[in-house]
C-alpha cells in the first residue's frame, strides 16, 4: 500500500508540474516592439523653414475673376492676386445667414473667389474675420466665393455656394472704404494692373483663363539639400537609438525602427515616410478640417515649410493633404515625379504616410522670357485635341527640373549640395483629376527674347 501510494503522490507531482508547463506556454508572450503612443515627430528639430503656416495662409484663391457684364478680368500677375486676397481676408463680416437654394443668379459686377480644392465652411473663420467668432458654421463645402456691390449703403454682400449648389451663406462688409477699394479695380481695367480673361464654358464649372498671350520668366536655382539623416530621423522616429538603416544599390537609403519606415532618394531630393500602425487607430471622427489642422500643425513643428508651399488638394474621402511649390512671384510649380509636393495621409488623426522633397530653392541664377500660346489659341487647339468636359482646370505654371548625376554615390559628388533646379514655364491641365503638362508642338509655343 505504501508503494502504490508514492506512486500515486509522485503521478500527482508530474500532473502539477505538467500543468504548469502548460500554462507557462500559453502564457509566454515574446518580447516584440510595442508600438509607441509618441507621434512620429519631434519637436525640437528644424528642418530649415517656416514654422509659422496656419490655415489662412497655406490656403489662397487659385483665381480672381472680375466679372463685368459680360467680360471678365484676372490679375496680369499672380502676385497682386495674392496682395488683393490677404486685405479681403481682414475685412470684418458680419450678420453670416445660410439658407437652402437652388444654385444662383450671377450679378452685373461681382468678384469671384475661386479655391483650388472643395474647402469645409467650418473653417471660414480661419480664411476670413468674422465680428461674431461664436457663429455657427454649417457643415458643407464649398469651393468659390462671390463679392458684390449695394451701392445704396456702400456695403458688399458676400456669397458661398455649397458644392452641390443647394445651400448658401450670404453675410454683409459693411465699410464703405472697402466698398470703394474694390469698385476701384472695375474702374482701372486699362491700367494694366488686370487682363481679359476667357471662359472655358464646355466644363463643369466654367475656367479661366488669359485671353491674350503671356510672357512667364525661365528661371533657374542653385537648390540647398536637407542632408542630415539624423535630422530626418528625429523627425520621424520617437526614439532615434532604436533606427536602423539599409543601402540600395541605387543610392537610396531605408530607415526604420520596425514599426516605421523611412526611404530616402538622395540622388531624386525625396523622401517618403509611412506608419502602418496609424491603421489600427481607433476612432472616427476624423474631418478635413481637423485633418488640415493637424497636418499643417505636424509641418510647422520641425520647420517643414522649406519653400513656399500653397494647399493644392483635400481630400477626407481618401484621408490625403496636398500642398503644392510656388514660386517667388505667385506661379504654381509642377513635377512629374512629385518634387514640388508634400503629401500627408492621415488615418484617424494619426499621420500614415509623409512624402516631400529635400530640397530647397536657394540662389536665383536668372533666365529668359518665354511668350505663352495665347489663351485664344490654347482653346482652338484644346477644342481640336481633348474633351473638355474631362477638364476641371488650366493654369499657367512652372515644370521643375531637378539635375542630379547619375553616377553620384549616396550623398556624395561635387554636385550634392548644390544641384541646379530649372523652372520652364508652361500650360497645364487637370485632366480627370490629375495633373499635366499640355502637350503643345514647337510650332504652337511662340517664344520671345532675353
Amino acid at each position: 500500500m505504501k508503494m502504490e501510494t508514492a506512486k500515486s503522490l509522485i503521478l500527482i507531482v508530474l500532473i502539477g508540474i505538467s500543468l504548469l508547463l502548460t500554462f507557462g506556454l500559453w502564457s509566454y508572450q515574446p518580447e516584440l516592439p510595442e508600438k509607441s503612443d509618441k507621434p512620429p515627430l519631434n519637436e525640437a528639430v528644424n528642418l530649415g523653414g517656416k514654422d509659422n503656416e496656419k490655415k489662412g495662409t497655406v490656403i489662397e484663391p487659385r483665381e480672381v475673376i472680375f466679372h463685368m457684364d459680360d467680360l471678365h478680368y484676372g490679375f496680369s500677375k499672380p502676385i497682386k492676386k495674392q496682395e488683393f486676397y490677404e486685405q479681403i481676408q481682414t475685412w470684418s463680416i458680419s450678420n453670416l445667414q445660410t439658407r437652402l437654394v437652388s444654385g444662383r443668379t450671377p450679378n452685373k459686377n461681382e468678384v469671384e473667389v475661386i479655391f483650388p480644392s472643395n474647402l469645409p465652411m467650418e473653417i471660414l473663420n480661419n480664411l476670413m474675420s468674422l465680428s461674431d467668432s461664436n457663429t455657427e458654421l454649417p457643415n458643407w463645402s464649398f469651393d468659390r466665393m462671390y463679392l458684390s456691390f449695394n451701392p445704396d449703403s456702400k456695403s458688399l454682400n458676400l456669397e458661398i455656394l455649397s458644392i452641390d449648389g443647394r445651400n448658401e451663406a450670404t453675410a454683409i462688409i459693411n465699410d464703405s472704404n472697402h466698398y470703394e477699394f474694390l469698385w476701384d479695380y472695375f474702374q482701372s481695367v486699362d491700367e494694366g494692373l488686370l487682363q481679359e480673361y476667357l471662359s472655358l464654358e464646355q466644363t463643369k464649372e466654367p475656367i479661366y483663363i488669359p485671353r491674350d498671350s503671356v510672357s512667364v520668366t525661365k528661371q533657374s536655382y542653385t537648390s540647398e539639400s536637407i542632408d542630415e539623416p539624423n535630422l530626418l530621423i528625429k523627425v520621424f522616429f520617437p526614439d532615434p537609438s532604436l533606427v536602423s538603416q539599409t543601402y540600395s544599390s541605387a543610392g537610396d537609403t531605408y530607415y526604420t525602427d520596425s514599426q516605421r519606415g523611412m526611404r530616402v532618394y538622395w540622388k531624386r531630393g525625396r523622401m517618403e515616410f509611412v506608419d502602418p500602425y496609424s491603421e489600427d487607430a481607433v476612432g472616427d471622427d476624423q474631418t478635413a478640417a481637423n485633418m488640415l489642422t493637424n497636418s499643417i500643425k505636424n509641418i510647422n513643428s520641425h520647420n517643414g515649410w522649406t519653400n513656399e508651399y500653397n494647399l493644392m488638394d483635400i481630400n477626407a474621402k481618401e484621408n490625403v493633404v496636398r500642398y503644392q511649390m510656388y514660386d517667388d512671384n505667385g506661379y504654381p510649380i509642377y513635377n512629374a515625379l512629385n518634387l514640388s509636393y508634400i503629401d500627408q495621409k492621415w488615418i484617424n488623426l494619426q499621420l500614415n504616410e509623409y512624402d516631400r522633397p529635400l530640397f530647397e530653392l536657394n540662389v536665383p541664377l536668372g533666365g529668359s522670357t518665354e511668350k505663352l500660346m495665347s489663351g485664344q489659341d490654347l482653346i482652338s487647339y484644346l477644342n481640336r485635341n481633348y474633351n473638355l468636359e474631362n477638364f476641371q482646370d488650366i493654369r499657367i505654371g512652372y515644370r521643375l527640373i531637378y539635375h542630379y548625376d547619375e553616377d553620384e554615390s549616396s550623398m556624395s559628388g561635387s554636385n550634392y549640395k548644390d544641384r541646379i533646379i530649372e523652372l520652364i514655364p508652361a500650360w497645364f491641365k487637370k485632366e480627370n483629376g490629375e495633373w499635366n503638362e499640355i502637350d503643345l508642338n514647337e510650332d504652337q509655343l511662340l517664344k520671345g527674347g532675353d
